[in-house]
């Protein structure tokens, strides 16, 4: 299997997850080499040896994997991004992708788009997008690839461009309006080929939140196949959380009236646009939160979802951070605050044919 194909091979899908499974289950030695040696192809198999790319978002990311008894594939990375000096310097050491430069693991770099305290907001004046478009943000991005390239010039990255862009946060690069998805689509499109001009194999994902905030269609925002390799959203375990089989039955392939909701209506969107799926961030949420809280049920209808689909995942990773009040941490330095959920994982990540086998079955 190819681990992230390359975008001009995009239609091709890698080995069957039960040949996966099969080599698993008999101990064959899946690869556990470097992630990336020169090319944008990486090594055969996995380096966690899951049946899909499989890794976290994690402060301590070899805790991590120490406690799932596993090495992670990906590692999705944050940045502070609150002027433009800041994004203009992403390989400042003390953000979690700074701290990440030299990691074995591939690194999902989320790219702001602008600042949270300088402008320009189209998020609260979306004419301008227009100018955006035309170049006023170019230089400070340039500026940002140009940094890290020095820093770091791995041929390997991911870039989350603009996450959770349809939300209904307060990112500046938030967009609802249809009326305004022209402007933002060029925007994505100048930022994607400014990233190209350094990492010319970079894999972009365009990641939405699990509900459209928009008052279009997604499908009018879609920047474009050439521009896009991964059709990514995070999902947490809330609205609605999954307190019943019947409830994740009933909402895993919901859509919206301008979009998907549930991981299955997610995954038909992806497919439609012949990219692979991919999951930057996933976690259970505390109650308090509007969230299950401690869920093992969702740990497992997650896993079952990616076993089930293992040929359309390009990556998932869990988000094995505090979150503030939302409490998603499941392993090392989390304080125990899910174990149910922690359990749930660890029957499904851990090594050997068991782990596999429970994934598969859900």
């Amino acid at each position: 299997m190819l681990f992230f194909a390359h975008r001009k091979e995009e239609g091709r899908m890698p080995q069957t997850r039960r040949r996966f499974l099969g080599a698993a289950a008999a101990g064959v030695a899946l690869a556990a080499g470097g992630l990336f040696k020169g090319s944008a192809l990486a090594e055969p198999g996995t380096r966690s040896g899951m049946p899909w790319p499989s890794g976290a978002s994690s402060w301590t990311p070899d805790d991590f994997a120490t406690w799932r008894g596993r090495p992670l594939d990906v590692l999705t990375t944050f940045i502070t991004f609150d002027t433009w000096y800041q994004l203009e310097r992403l390989a400042r050491p003390y953000t979690l992708l700074g701290k990440s430069l030299q990691r074995p693991e591939r690194l999902v770099v989320t790219l702001p788009m602008f600042p949270a305290k300088e402008p320009p907001n189209p998020n609260l004046d979306p004419t301008l997008w227009a100018k955006v478009a035309a170049g006023s943000c170019a230089d400070h991005w340039r500026r940002g690839m140009d940094n890290l390239h020095r820093a770091a010039p791995r041929d390997d990255y991911i870039f989350r461009v603009g996450h959770e862009w349809n939300g209904g946060g307060n990112f500046p690069w938030v967009v609802r309006d249809g009326a305004y998805a022209q402007g933002y689509i060029e925007s994505f499109r100048l930022y994607v080929g400014i990233i190209r001009e350094f990492f010319p194999n970079a894999l972009i994902d365009w990641c939405g939140m699990r509900r459209t905030k928009a008052n279009a269609d997604i499908d009018a925002f879609y920047p474009g196949g050439d521009v896009v390799d991964f059709v990514g959203h995070d999902h947490y375990d809330r609205n609605p959380a999954a307190t019943s089989l019947k409830v994740w039955r009933n909402t895993v392939n919901k859509s919206g009236a301008y979009g998907p909701e549930g991981m299955g209506a997610w995954l038909a969107y992806a497919k439609s646009k012949n990219k692979k799926m991919s999951i930057p961030e996933w976690a259970v949420w505390s109650k308090s939160g509007g969230g299950a809280g401690d869920n093992p049920l969702f740990i497992d209808q997650m896993t079952a979802f990616f076993a089930a689909n293992a040929d359309w995942i390009g990556y998932e990773c869990y988000f094995h951070q505090d979150g503030g009040t939302a409490q998603h941490g499941i392993g090392p330095n989390s304080n125990n605050v899910n174990p149910l959920a922690g359990d749930a994982y660890l029957k499904r990540y851990w090594p050997g044919p068991e782990g596999l086998a429970r994934a598969a079955g859900g």
